[in-house]
């Protein structure tokens, strides 16, 4: 996603991953809260990347 300089939201992510196993084998809070994380450090980066 940096690397592509794209940005997904955490809508897009949880229908990308809920198919995953790995993304399955985490209880459902723990997973949801660490897309939410990841959005929000994403949107920040993105952000200030805008801003210099």
């Amino acid at each position: 996603m940096i690397f592509e300089n794209t940005y997904r939201h955490y809508y897009d992510l949880q229908k990308t991953l809920y198919t995953q196993v790995d993304y399955k084998a985490m209880p459902a809070k723990v997973s949801q809260q660490i897309l939410m994380i990841i959005d929000r450090n994403t949107e920040d980066f993105f952000s200030s990347e805008r801003s210099l």
